[in-house]
């Protein structure tokens, strides 16, 4: 059945590690699970898996980081506000959605930071879905002090996002088309010169930014497949590209 706590306006608080399975029977259809009704907070786990239903949550640990975030259902994931986590209560700080294969849209801008506690362990960043927001060039996607990010389908592919920057210490793998626009007010741009490894192509990439800059800053690009950047009148920064695995083509378009 549905876990419904969106009515729950005076905080949601972990005091251990929760999860939240709304298909015990493993029957493949589950219920919705919404935590819409205020940030949920508390240094321990947070395991949702909804099977095929919806899944909305607020801001999570935005006042007391968790120790891991995990999301898995084919149905819709809403992230209505940043998340946080750390590994100070144990979890590995890990944010992932990667089994979130039903597209995950953004309803603000949301900022995903794994090291709340600035000491220099963070925790993997996972989307298993195209990210977007919920109208075009409205929102923006920040991951910051991450460890691995892996993004594994497109980004801004039913609706753009109005910027994309990610901050890492490890590498960041493109598995699909990213898109930007900043026809909400935005500035369009994708910054990856943030990623402390390599960025790694895992499939044909288009990086279409709608005017705003592409930076990929020090970072090399590697991969056997083709990436393809059309700024508009946005700027273009690469560094080393293809020197560890070739790329199959480079293509870069700006006016």
């Amino acid at each position: 059945g549905n876990v419904d706590l969106s009515n729950a306006s005076g905080g949601i608080t972990l005091s251990g590690d929760v999860s939240i399975d709304t298909d015990d029977g493993a029957g493949g259809t589950g219920g919705a699970v919404d935590l819409s009704g205020s940030a949920v907070n508390g240094a321990y786990d947070l395991s949702i898996d909804a099977a095929n239903d919806t899944v909305t949550l607020a801001a999570v640990g935005t006042t007391t980081a968790l120790g891991s975030l995990t999301v898995s259902t084919s149905g819709l994931v809403t992230l209505g506000g940043s998340i946080e986590t750390d590994n100070v209560g144990g979890g590995n700080a890990a944010v992932d959605l990667s089994g979130a294969s039903g597209n995950i849209q953004l309803t603000a801008d949301v900022t995903i930071n794994t090291d709340d506690g600035n000491d220099g362990t963070e925790g993997a960043v996972t989307f298993g879905s195209d990210v977007y927001g919920d109208g075009v060039g409205t929102r923006s996607l920040t991951v910051s002090d991450a460890g691995t990010v892996g993004f594994n389908s497109t980004v801004g592919a039913n609706n753009a996002l109005k910027a994309l920057t990610v901050t890492s210490t490890g590498a960041v793998t493109l598995t699909g088309d990213v898109s930007t626009d900043d026809a909400g007010g935005g500035t369009g741009d994708v910054d990856l010169s943030g990623a402390g490894g390599d960025v790694t192509l895992a499939a044909d990439t288009l990086i279409s930014s709608s005017g705003g800059d592409v930076n990929f800053g020090a970072r090399a690009v590697n991969g056997a497949h083709d990436l393809t950047i059309t700024a508009g009148s946005g700027a273009v920064t690469l560094a080393a590209v293809g020197t560890t695995t070739a790329l199959g083509a480079l293509s870069v378009t700006t006016s």
